[in-house]
């Protein structure tokens, strides 16, 4: 750095350029700018070192965004006008169609004519019934069915998820056959009687339907279907 009294004492040579009244002001002008800049740089603030980079954050999953589906989109007005007065539904009828097509057969035997109000229409699938075969597809009717209450009806969302439960329990412990005949005849039983709480069970149709139905238990792993021999 240049000394302070270096840049103040007037240049040796061309100091006859300047008069003494211009000398005087261009010598009080860097003294100021001098002493602005000394001050400046005392009462700077020193800026904190910056932290140790630290792992970056993990980034959730992007929100989810678009309209929101309808889980019984495709159910006729009637059939949830029925749900909803509390009649008596075939399961069945809640599952989604599946377009069923065996890539085995002719192409003349795939191909489907149909009549619509523009003409003759041509298709290749044939939509077919599913059935209710076991717990899961059981579930996915059952799913369907809730939806349809609980958007109008929500203050019984806790005994029919409560039925659903007992569903699940019975469905470990007995034969799906079993199963599938006490929840018919209990869901027939609610819609001949509507105060009938899905909450509670209905011992002699439990016992009726159960009796002698029940799997197979594993004496190691207490899980039922299957017997110790083939426990893994």
């Amino acid at each position: 750095p240049v000394p302070t009294a270096a840049i103040l004492s007037p240049p040796p040579a061309d100091s006859a350029a300047f008069s003494a009244t211009q000398l005087g002001v261009l010598q009080n002008l860097i003294a100021t700018i001098v002493s602005a800049a000394v001050q400046a740089g005392q009462t700077r603030p020193v800026s904190p070192e910056p932290a140790a980079a630290g792992p970056a954050p993990i980034s959730g999953p992007a929100p989810l965004t678009g309209k929101p589906t309808c889980a019984y989109g495709y159910l006729g007005q009637g059939v949830i006008d029925r749900i909803l007065r509390g009649d008596y539904i075939d399961l069945a009828t809640l599952l989604p169609p599946t377009m069923v097509t065996p890539d085995s057969e002719p192409l003349t035997k795939r191909i489907r004519v149909s009549e619509d109000e523009g003409g003759l229409v041509l298709s290749t699938a044939q939509s077919t019934r599913r059935k209710v075969d076991g717990f899961s597809t059981w579930l996915e009717a059952w799913t369907v069915f809730c939806c349809v209450v609980f958007d109008h009806q929500p203050a019984k969302a806790a005994e029919l998820m409560a039925y659903q439960l007992r569903m699940l329990q019975a469905s470990r412990r007995y034969k799906w056959a079993a199963v599938a005949e006490y929840d018919a005849l209990f869901r027939q039983t609610a819609a001949k009687y509507p105060p009938t709480s899905w909450q509670c069970v209905d011992a002699d149709l439990y016992t009726r339907c159960f009796t002698g139905q029940a799997r197979p238990i594993c004496s190691l792993c207490k899980s039922y279907g299957h017997l110790a021999a083939s426990c893994a």
